[in-house]
């Protein structure tokens, strides 16, 4: 779900949406607006299909630390406008929906020790829903991070 807002009232400290298109990964940090919403904001990674595990481990957990608090939401309609074309041009997609309906994608949150992997789905035009059912869980202190790298490789490649 790569809308520019999400709403999520179980508020987790760090989080980031990985796609997987059929060229590349991409990689949205996600931040806290000064309104309690979710925003897709920068840092953004996109590397190759093809990259080390390495260096998509690297970028998601950048991503994951690159989460803000307090981010001033942009509520006026041009100043929207203007910043969903940035993040859209960033991402080097059309539109957040086109990204939506061309790739599988998953959101990774991380409270703490406790990292949460959920896929998405794509129902329709403008939206996305999480696949509550195929939500895996690790902590971070008895999982290696290359593990958590390649399960999120595998939701990818499943959804």
């Amino acid at each position: 779900m790569s809308t520019l807002f999400s709403y999520n009232p179980k508020k987790m400290i760090k989080s980031c949406i990985v796609h997987k298109t059929n060229k590349n990964y991409k990689i949205i940090t996600q931040s806290w607006t000064d309104i309690g919403l979710r925003l897709s904001t920068e840092p953004i990674f996109i590397l190759p299909l093809d990259c080390k595990i390495e260096d998509l481990l690297e970028s998601i957990f950048k991503s994951l630390a690159g989460t803000k608090e307090n981010v001033i939401a942009p509520l006026e309609k041009e100043e929207y406008k203007k910043y969903v074309k940035k993040m859209i041009s960033l991402l080097k997609e059309k539109s957040f929906d086109s990204l939506d309906k061309n790739s599988s994608s998953c959101n990774i949150s991380q409270e703490n020790e406790r990292l949460v992997i959920t896929p998405y789905t794509y129902t329709v035009k403008g939206g996305s829903t999480l696949i509550e059912e195929e939500k895996v869980e690790f902590n971070l202190v008895d999982h290696i991070k290359e593990e958590i790298v390649l399960k999120v490789i595998e939701i990818l490649d499943k959804f």
